[in-house]
């Protein structure tokens, strides 16, 4: 079975992560955090990083009768600065696309 986790690559504020605690096929998942100061093992994102950007790797391990398994999730948890810094980036990149493409424009006409 698949276990995924989605909106883990780019967490922007405190609050809660769904861990399943069970499988599709009744198996039983147990989850630990690296760093679980940033995010529990029940998946509670409790603070921000101060600065910049935070990986957290949360791994599951999946239990179905004597089978055992482990699959890691990395998780990226961005500081307010590393928000802002990211959406100014984004802007700039916008720009220089605009830029080049009415560079070429003028080129190609």
């Amino acid at each position: 079975e698949a276990l995924s986790l989605t909106g883990i690559d780019r967490i922007t504020e405190t609050g809660s992560i769904t861990l399943p605690a069970e499988g599709e096929n009744g198996s039983t998942i147990t989850w630990i955090s690296d760093k679980p100061e940033y995010i529990t093992s029940e998946g509670v994102v409790l603070k921000l990083p101060e600065t910049g950007k935070e990986k957290v790797i949360l791994t599951a391990t999946i239990k179905s009768g004597e089978i055992t398994d482990t699959k890691a999730f990395e998780c990226m948890i961005y500081s307010e600065e590393a928000q802002g810094d990211e959406a100014t980036l984004d802007v700039w990149q916008k720009r220089i696309l605009l830029r080049f493409i009415e560079t070429m424009n003028l080129i190609y006409k």
